[in-house]
């Protein structure tokens, strides 16, 4: 989980999600996102981040509209996406 965290804030270039940023949202959707598809519950997750499994619900819940529509977003879910792909021959 701590990887996931770590290389979400390295693609997403920032120091933490602690904030309502743009950036910081991009990243906490991704996050979330990740996790979700490795299992962990929307309760889970919102104990893990101190929030309630409803903040949870409400970004995973925008993130396929965000993948589709926003350019930005989808970038960042590539870079994410190919990170550490980039030296493998």
């Amino acid at each position: 989980m701590q990887q996931v965290i770590n290389k979400v804030l390295q693609v997403c270039e920032i120091p933490n999600i602690k904030g309502r940023s743009y950036i910081q949202v991009c990243a906490k959707s991704i996050i979330y996102h990740e996790l979700h598809s490795r299992g962990y519950s929307l309760s889970e997750i919102g104990r893990i981040f101190r929030c309630n499994h409803s903040s949870v619900y409400n970004l995973l819940s925008k993130y396929d509209d965000r993948l589709k529509y926003d350019k930005e977003f989808k970038m960042l879910v590539d870079k994410f996406n190919n990170y550490g792909n980039q030296n493998k021959s």
